[in-house]
């Protein structure tokens, strides 16, 4: 239980700081989505698919 707990937190803190990043460098949507890429996640084509829309 303690275990489960602890991985929640570390995923929205991975949210977060996701997030934040992004507010950062709001002026630079393309950098901003490039951080996003490889802070959040390790999906690559997803949030590439993202990128371009």
């Amino acid at each position: 239980m303690v275990q489960y707990k602890s991985s929640i937190l570390a995923i929205i803190g991975k949210s977060c700081l996701c997030l934040f990043w992004c507010q950062c460098f709001l002026l630079n949507h393309l950098l901003c989505w490039h951080l996003h890429l490889f802070t959040c996640t390790p999906h690559g084509k997803f949030e590439l698919h993202l990128t371009s829309s």
